[in-house]
């Protein structure tokens, strides 16, 4: 069946369920391991620095491989690159439980990162291909509610197995689930959107260029997840709050019911409907952080996990589907490439810079911090949309 056959009639047909269900695996993966790395690297004696490093040189690989992931999902075709690099996904998550030395963990991690930057790409470029235009936004909230379910399941899946069978057991049943999204991969039609011969982007379009503006305001959004991610519950325990897991709980279940509902909003009312309120409620969620006071700390918290998750379950699908829509299909795997670069450094010099700004100001200065990006983005993206008005080109931002 041709590309344009899969993309007529209604906009989920089965090679776009086969890719939810490869990328909610996958996602499960990342996040059954996760806990278990520093107990295994504990358990096979490696000292807690070189441990550190050992579980940091899997982001590192991934984002340093990142912008050649699209190159590469846009000149190889898209089926193999993702059978590929999830037999070593597969291969890097089983080999945890089988070795000892921290030369051969960071091999693994290496490996781990560079797979999981591919396949991250390759995926939401695929799914992109089977979303009939004006769905876009819908398609890609529901896709991405897939790693909701594996960021509400996995860590807690991993540790449960790992109570059973140990950390070698996890990390092999991690590589089975590896393993099951390999054969979700088969049936997956195998025409790529064809190339002209010799029409391969040379390295120098390693990004979409079309993307950059959105990847920029991923970046201020990847910031803010980070902050909260890395911040939130120490800020809890320094208020007396010894667990503050509920508000991550509040805040996948919302965040959930969100990527589900809300990514149709934007197909219907176009990005700028989109963008400017989901801004602003995460924005204010984390004014409402900084400014928290101590009788009242639950509820506020409260808001303020429902408000972020809906401004992010609302505004990331809407970035993503503006990302991919905007380029032609043979150059959608630097699209995604584009999109992840700006999550990944959103993500990363979030916790760089905050912790800066909490040994200066404290936890308020770093939540303040957190929608000041946000802000800046808001204002960027109005100046920038009202200087492509007044030249009378026709590109909806």
């Amino acid at each position: 069946m041709s590309l344009a056959e899969e993309r007529a009639g209604k906009p989920f047909q089965r090679p776009y369920w086969l890719l939810f269900s490869v990328n909610l695996l996958l996602s499960l993966t990342l996040y059954l391991s996760n806990p278990l790395m520093n107990l295994r690297l504990n358990r096979a004696g490696i000292e807690a620095g070189t441990a550190g490093a050992v579980i940091g040189s899997m982001s590192l690989a991934s984002l340093l491989f990142r912008p050649f992931s699209g190159w590469v999902c846009d000149r190889f075709r898209r089926k193999s690159l993702l059978l590929i690099f999830t037999l070593l996904t597969a291969v890097s998550l089983g080999g945890y439980g089988a070795v000892n030395h921290a030369a051969l963990f960071f091999l693994l991690r290496i490996l781990h990162g560079v797979s999981f930057g591919v396949t991250t790409t390759v995926t939401m470029a695929c799914v992109s291909d089977y979303l009939p235009e004006g769905k876009e936004g819908q398609g890609m909230g529901v896709f991405a509610v897939g790693q909701s379910i594996a960021a509400a399941l996995g860590p807690s899946a991993g540790l449960t197995m790992r109570s059973f069978w140990g950390e070698e057991g996890a990390f092999l049943a991690a590589a089975l689930v590896s393993g099951l999204s390999l054969l979700l991969e088969l049936p997956l039609p195998g025409g790529d959107v064809p190339r002209e011969r010799g029409g391969a982007e040379p390295l120098s379009g390693l990004i979409a260029r079309e993307a950059v503006p959105y990847a920029l305001l991923t970046i201020a959004l990847s910031a803010a997840n980070g902050v909260e991610s890395g911040y939130l519950a120490s800020y809890a325990v320094s208020l007396g709050m010894e667990n503050a897991g509920w508000y991550f709980t509040l805040s996948a279940i919302t965040l959930f019911l969100a990527r589900l509902f809300l990514g149709k909003w934007g197909d219907r009312m176009g990005f700028s409907a989109v963008f400017y309120p989901s801004a602003a409620l995460i924005a204010f969620s984390f004014l409402l952080l900084a400014w928290l006071p101590g009788g009242a700390a639950v509820p506020i918290m409260a808001v303020s996990s429902v408000t972020k998750a809906l401004g992010v379950g609302a505004l990331q699908p809407a970035i993503q589907a503006r990302c991919l829509a905007g380029v032609p299909p043979e150059r959608r795997g630097a699209a995604s490439c584009t999109y992840y670069i700006g999550a990944d450094l959103g993500q990363g010099g979030a916790s760089a810079v905050a912790g800066g700004v909490l040994a200066s100001s404290g936890y308020s200065g770093v939540f303040l911090w957190a929608a000041a990006p946000l802000a800046f983005s808001a204002i960027l993206y109005g100046a920038c949309r009202r200087y492509m008005t007044k030249r009378k080109k026709d590109v909806s931002l």
